[in-house]
Formats: C-alpha cells, sequence, structure tokens
C-alpha cells in the first residue's frame, strides 16, 4: 500500500515537530530503515540529499531534512535512514 501525498507530508511534518522536541525515530523504525554506508551529503543549487551505498547499491535520497548530529541516522522527504560510514570521497556524479 502506497501512502498519499498528503498522508507522507502530515508524517513528515509530525516527525520534524518531534525532532525539534529533543526526540529521535523509535528504535523498531530504525531497526527497519534502510542502511545507507559510505554516504556523503550532496548540496546541490535546490536541494541537499544522501549519497552512498544501499544494499550495496549506488543510491540518492530524496531531499534530506534532518541529520542526525550524532550521524545514527537521517530523515529524509521520503525516509527515515540508519546511517552507516560515511566517506569523504565525493563521487563524479553527485
Amino acid at each position: 500500500m502506497s501512502w498519499s501525498d498528503e498522508a507522507r507530508a502530515y508524517k513528515l511534518k509530525y516527525d520534524v515537530a518531534l525532532y525539534l522536541r529533543g526526540r529521535t525515530p523509535a528504535e523498531i523504525e530504525l531497526r527497519h530503515a534502510p542502511l545507507i554506508d559510505e554516504w556523503i551529503v550532496a548540496i546541490h543549487d535546490q536541494s541537499v540529499e544522501l549519497f552512498g551505498l544501499v544494499a550495496g547499491k549506488r543510491h540518492r535520497t530524496s531531499r534530506l531534512i534532518w541529520l542526525d548530529r550524532n550521524f545514527r541516522w537521517a530523515r529524509t522527504e521520503d525516509a527515515v535512514y540508519s546511517l552507516g560510514r560515511p566517506t569523504n570521497v565525493i563521487p563524479g556524479d553527485i
């Protein structure tokens, strides 16, 4: 079942309100979140995204909304990601 745009926007707003109050995603949500490894923050003219490996394949997220200050997780427009090892190597196509 796919979430409607309205439901997705509500969930994002709800999550950000929790983060502003010092809360983090629930442990069960983090356990089920995709792991993005060898990640880097990609800054573009119009957006900020994460770029890295998910299940061993190159992956670019949707717009980055929140990056945990301890680098354990990130919230994008569409999903929560568990963060693996960061990298400082910038791929040529980001």
